[in-house]
């Protein structure tokens, strides 16, 4: 137990054997050090509730890179990961179900998603501006294949083994639900037609209410607390604002229900809404090491709020909270307190999830280093690329029609002259016609026979 705490216990037990101890009405300003230990707790459900740190998302980040190996992969490979239109038998189906799966659920689920985007035209095209490559040259690549390939399983491996580590535990909503019922009874404010739920289900007087009788539990929800410390009995005249400000006269307990909208939002006066500040791990602690201070007790009695000695009653006595049986040996029992076993489960998720998120962050460092590794090295691969004069069709890497994306190194042969017509670019020169042509028996043209399923003309058109 903390020092403080012990002081407060010792000063509350000396009060409640003292023979001096009387009665004594509300004052102004008698329970503004309590509420000062519980606004904290309060303020949490304020407004809309954003919830720190996020969660960060590791997928997106290696997207590209899965892209750019997938474009540089064996074509026969790569199709595999291609998808069928919708309704459509894949071809090779029967086939495909007596083989083994090219790779783990999670791996066969990034290369459909890398396949999809390097058949995509315009996404791909995109994938390369990231590299400094454009579909024209992008050709460039393939002796970096190999390199390409390690870079982008090692990166794949360190995300998949810290999708591991992630923590499971309630969803973002199921938290900031757990914090307005810690706060108010249910997912939503201050609601007075909800008395059952801030702790008060019967109808009774604030004496009643505040103290424990019948079925009430003054201590359930951190709303129900600061409406029985900041009002007093609805006879008392003139009134007092035990909460503020000073001079306030009609902060009363209902007649048979706890205090009104209308006047919760004026009760809110000397703790006011924070809605935009963010709810982390250490704020909630911060807020529980304050709220549990508020308590205090007396023999087997627990006591919140300013106590004279004698009683709650919040009329002739002053307006504090006493649950009988609640304590032992004059230490303060927490069983009756709902709010503190939820808040406890937010932050203790949110800490998980900060140290989540750190660890998350080096991951995503790892995984970024090894792109800007690829990315220095794609800056040279020209000049591990055999030197070809270029005419305006340079070798493409997807066809018109996106029907293969695989990086081949294909041109438009009647727009070759003699030197440049070569079968590495699926061309031949005829001598009878002096015009350069397609090479059928070209390896460039047959793998773009195999990825479009039929014959291709020079630039990849069935």
């Amino acid at each position: 137990m903390k020092a403080r705490q012990i002081i407060t216990h010792l000063a509350v037990l000396l009060l409640l054997v003292t023979p001096q101890a009387r009665a004594a009405a509300p004052a102004d300003g008698d329970n503004l050090a309590t509420l000062a230990y519980l606004c904290p707790a309060l303020q949490l459900a304020d407004g809309d509730i954003t919830l720190h740190p996020e969660q960060s998302n590791l997928d997106g980040g290696l997207q590209d890179l899965l892209a750019l190996n997938m474009s540089l992969a064996d074509i026969a490979w790569a199709a595999q990961f291609k998808a069928s239109p919708h309704g459509a038998t894949p071809v090779g189906a029967t086939e495909q179900q007596q083989k083994p799966d090219p790779g783990t659920p999670e791996q066969i689920a990034a290369w459909k998603i890398a396949k999809a985007t390097v058949d995509n035209s315009a996404n791909f095209k995109n994938v390369l501006a990231k590299y400094g490559y454009t579909p024209e040259n992008a050709s460039q690549l393939m002796p970096l294949k190999g390199v390409i390939a390690q870079y982008a399983e090692a990166a794949f491996d360190i995300q998949e083994a810290e999708k591991t580590k992630v923590p499971t535990g309630h969803t973002d909503d199921q938290l900031k639900t757990l914090i307005k019922t810690a706060v108010y009874g249910h997912n939503g404010g201050y609601d007075v037609s909800k008395k059952a739920e801030l702790g008060f289900p019967d109808s009774e007087n604030r004496e009643a209410a505040c103290t424990a009788q019948s079925n009430s539990n003054p201590v359930k929800t951190i709303a129900g607390m600061v409406a029985c410390l900041c009002t007093v009995k609805d006879n008392m005249a003139p009134a007092k604002a035990p909460c503020g400000p000073y001079g306030g006269e009609d902060f009363k307990w209902g007649t048979t229900t706890p205090p009104g909208n209308a006047l919760w939002k004026k009760m809110r006066f000397s703790c006011p809404e924070e809605p935009k500040k963010p709810v982390t791990a250490m704020r909630i602690q911060n807020a529980l090491t304050a709220a549990k201070l508020a308590f205090q007790a007396g023999g087997s009695d627990l006591y919140v709020g300013k106590y004279d000695g004698t009683g709650c009653d919040g009329s002739t006595n002053t307006a504090c909270i006493k649950y009988t049986g609640q304590a032992t040996n004059s230490v303060p029992i927490f069983t009756k307190a709902e709010w503190l076993d939820k808040l406890q489960t937010v932050q203790s998720e949110l800490q998980q999830r900060l140290l989540a998120e750190q660890s998350k962050s080096q991951v995503i460092r790892q995984i970024e280093t090894l792109k800007q590794l690829v990315k220095a090295a794609t800056k040279h691969a020209e000049k591990l690329t055999p030197p070809t004069t270029q005419h305006q069709s340079d070798p493409k890497l997807a066809t018109a029609n996106d029907k293969n994306s695989q990086a081949q190194k294909t041109a438009d042969c009647s727009k070759l002259e003699k030197a440049e017509c070569k079968p590495d670019v699926g061309c031949k020169y005829n001598e009878t016609t002096k015009k350069c042509e397609e090479d059928p028996k070209s390896h460039v043209v047959q793998a773009n026979k195999e990825a479009t399923g039929g014959a291709t003309n020079s630039e990849g058109k069935k």
